[in-house]
C-alpha cells in the first residue's frame, strides 16, 4: 500500500499551485484515476442541470 503524506491547506506547494498528482500521487492509481472520473461525471451532470457552469468547458475538454 502507498503512504499519503497530508499537506496542509498553507502549505509551499499548494501555494505555488503544485498539479493535484504531485501533492497526492495515490491520485495516479487505478483507483484514484475511477475516482476522477467519477467525480468529473458527477460534475458534468450538475452543469446539465445548470449548477457549476463555469467548470463546464473546463471538464468537456
Amino acid at each position: 500500500m502507498q503512504r499519503v503524506a497530508l499537506v496542509p491547506l498553507g502549505s509551499p506547494a499548494l501555494l505555488r499551485r503544485a498539479r493535484v498528482r504531485d501533492v497526492f500521487p495515490v491520485l495516479a492509481s487505478l483507483a484514484g484515476l475511477a475516482a476522477e472520473a467519477t467525480v468529473c461525471a458527477q460534475l458534468l451532470q450538475t452543469a446539465a442541470r445548470g449548477d457549476n457552469l463555469a467548470l463546464e468547458d473546463q471538464l468537456r475538454n
